[in-house]
């Protein structure tokens, strides 16, 4: 399960678990090794852009970023 202490510092947004929209897992060697999480899109700048976050959980790395459009799609 996702939790908030994995999303950055200052984040503008109130992610919460059942804010993810997708969920992937990739396997390596026939085994689940990295978990993708995605998160519904929120405004960001008083609405002049979208913002999507995106979280990758590995056995040793985990690594949350955004991705940024002018719109939601």
């Amino acid at each position: 399960m996702l939790a908030r202490a994995f999303l950055p510092a200052g984040s503008s947004m109130d992610e919460q678990p059942d804010d993810v929209i997708a969920t992937r897992t990739l396997d390596v060697d026939g085994k689940p090794r990295f978990h993708l999480s995605i998160y519904r899109p929120v405004p960001e700048d008083n609405g002049a852009y979208w913002r999507c976050r995106y979280m990758i959980d590995g056995p040793m790395t985990r690594h949350v970023g955004s991705a940024c459009a002018l719109d939601a799609m």
